[in-house]
């Protein structure tokens, strides 16, 4: 889902967003040209184990796409809803491109 996902819209999914923070990237003549967008997905899951696994299918896509490169140069956080019984986990990637 782009942005946000409805409560009660099935899981597991995942959201994602351009996350404020990132840079048009400059040298000494000005702008290179490239970007560097901080790119978030949120995994949404009702077991840790399919967070888990759709969080490093997630990380495996971002790896090794050929559009653009990816970091993650953070650990992803993780989240429990206590309401809607729900699993979260959190990846923020350096984008350049």
């Amino acid at each position: 889902y782009p942005e946000h996902r409805h409560q009660g819209d099935e899981v597991p999914a995942v959201v994602f967003w351009r996350a404020p923070g990132g840079d048009r990237e400059n040298d000494l003549q000005g702008y290179a040209g490239k970007e560097n967008p901080v790119i978030e997905l949120t995994i949404y899951a009702t077991a840790v184990d399919m967070r888990r696994q759709v969080a490093d299918e997630c990380i495996s896509v971002m790896a090794n796409t050929t559009r653009f490169t990816s970091l993650l140069p953070d650990p992803p956080y993780d989240d429990y809803d206590d309401e809607t019984r729900i699993y979260e986990r959190v990846l923020q990637f350096s984008v350049w491109y």
